[in-house]
């Protein structure tokens, strides 16, 4: 069920744009907190900003969604490096790639997970039993 609610970017564009908030918090599958340029760019493991290479819509949600393919900065636009600052096993195969959906809600389900003072106490904690 919260998947469901986590994946609803439309409900969270929709409060984004009143300049409210809702929020469902990303769960603990082995999810690392993902950290965003200034500009909003996705970082990579290596902690570098993603460019955007290209965008296409998902249609198989609720909702169409525009979702975009940030790409190894180190490979595109042009090749920068000849290898990964931290050795990354996809280097060999063209680097990173990650894939997310482009509207404000998208991005804001990833980054509401780094506000750890709204929702630290909830993702830590153990209920008693």
């Amino acid at each position: 069920m919260l998947d469901t609610a986590f994946d609803a970017w439309y409900v969270l564009d929709y409060f984004n744009d009143a300049g409210g908030f809702a929020a469902v918090p990303l769960g603990e599958r082995g999810l690392k907190d993902p950290q965003f340029s200034p500009a909003g760019l996705p970082h990579c493991q290596a902690g570098l900003p993603m460019p955007l290479k290209s965008t296409f819509t998902n249609n198989r949600g609720l909702l169409p969604q525009k979702v975009g393919n940030s790409v190894c900065p180190l490979l595109y636009p042009e090749a920068t490096a000849s290898a990964c600052p931290i050795d990354h096993e996809k280097w060999t195969t063209g680097g990173c790639l990650l894939k997310m959906g482009t509207s404000p809600g998208a991005r804001l389900r990833y980054q509401i997970f780094m506000l750890t003072e709204l929702f630290g106490q909830a993702r830590t904690s153990v209920p008693a039993s």
